[in-house]
């Protein structure tokens, strides 16, 4: 994936009918984009994952194994097992759906999300 201009959104991929259909959600669009904001905070923040993940987030919108919502209906999150867990954390806006961060976590994490019933296992 090559990143466009500075200014603008980038569209990243569609979510998955089953994901929203396992969660209930409504959602303005199924089309993911990344602002240039958290392009940004990644690069400074979690430059290792950027450079590592920027090019498989497509990838794991269209294909999560885990998805979980927030405490707040407005924000979730997409866990993937690539080489190691990439968590995508997405906001819900009125016109459309963002990507505001991304970064590895641990099984541990995974699991304890699990356990508490705050992820759901994608089939």
């Amino acid at each position: 994936m090559v990143l466009e201009e500075e200014h603008k959104s980038q569209y990243i991929g569609d979510i998955p009918q089953k994901v929203i259909d396992l969660f209930g959600i409504s959602l303005p669009t199924r089309a993911v984009t990344i602002p240039p904001g958290a392009i940004k905070h990644v690069k400074s923040k979690r430059p290792k994952d950027f450079e590592l993940y920027f090019d498989q987030l497509k990838y794991v919108i269209e294909n999560p194994d885990y998805i979980g919502m927030y405490r707040d209906s407005d924000k979730f999150e997409m866990i993937k097992l690539l080489d190691n867990h990439l968590l995508v954390g997405l906001s819900i806006h009125e016109s459309r759906v963002v990507i505001s961060s991304f970064y590895r976590v641990t099984w541990v994490k995974v699991e304890t999300r699990l356990k508490r019933g705050r992820l759901k296992k994608v089939e």
